[in-house]
């Protein structure tokens, strides 16, 4: 498998009243093509920070990031490549079907396509009832699995998603977990973050720990197997080192 994402040796640092505050520190990541990645770790550990290196809405401090083979900078690097924020924002105004219809024109995306696509995302994410009522009207969990059909619409061959399972109940997280499963099988590469360790633990290829900005372990589930303890009991023992 050829390597898709590279940190090496990554800092990011920010100035706050002339001291320089570390996000990330001698990150160094390799991701293959075809890996189902989660980067785990507690609030203000520098994951999100992670994602906007490489998607280039930051620039590291220090060290080098690729993208695909180019700095992330380069549009070229990002084709193909789709990424849910933690946090993302719609007109509450309008319907799922009117954000399809406009996501589906920004990726040039034939109407057949888009109608079968949609159809069938919507049927593993249970949105079939909701896709012609208004987002005001919707739950969080509803919101967040429109966000999710929006970045899954145009079949895209790496998928960079921020906490995807946010405000998502127990079998709406299945469901999700499920359909990146399904892509993984499908060749998808897929990094995402969440703190929701056993759905981590269930489903992924490798496994990052990032403690305070540091990279301290990459675990694959043969590691975890083999350690004789789980993914929780690991990541506690790691951020009281």
């Amino acid at each position: 498998m050829d390597t898709v994402v590279i940190f090496e040796n990554v800092e990011k640092w920010y100035r706050f009243r002339r001291r320089r505050i570390h996000a990330l520190q001698d990150f160094t990541l390799s991701l293959r093509r075809g890996e189902l990645f989660g980067l785990i770790g507690h609030n203000g550990a520098g994951k999100s920070t992670t994602l906007r290196l490489l998607l280039g809405l930051a620039f590291p401090s220090k060290g080098q990031v690729v993208l695909q083979g180019r700095s992330p900078r380069d549009p070229r690097a990002r084709q193909s490549l789709t990424f849910l924020p933690e946090h993302p924002y719609f007109f509450e105004g309008f319907t799922p079907l009117e954000l399809v219809e406009d996501t589906a024109r920004i990726y040039g995306l034939p109407r057949a396509y888009t109608r079968e696509r949609t159809r069938i995302l919507a049927e593993h994410l249970q949105l079939q009832a909701y896709l012609r009522i208004p987002l005001r009207k919707l739950s969080k969990g509803n919101v967040q699995k429109v966000a999710l059909l929006l970045t899954f619409l145009p079949d895209p061959e790496i998928l960079i998603l921020d906490e995807p399972l946010s405000g998502l109940d127990p079998p709406s997280r299945h469901q999700v977990m499920a359909l990146l499963q399904r892509m993984h099988r499908e060749g998808k590469t897929i990094l995402f973050t969440s703190h929701i360790l056993t759905d981590v633990e269930r489903v992924c290829t490798r496994i990052g720990l990032l403690i305070r900005g540091r990279l301290r372990r990459t675990l694959t589930p043969e590691t975890l197997q083999s350690s004789g303890k789980t993914l929780e009991a690991l990541f506690l023992e790691e951020l009281q080192a």
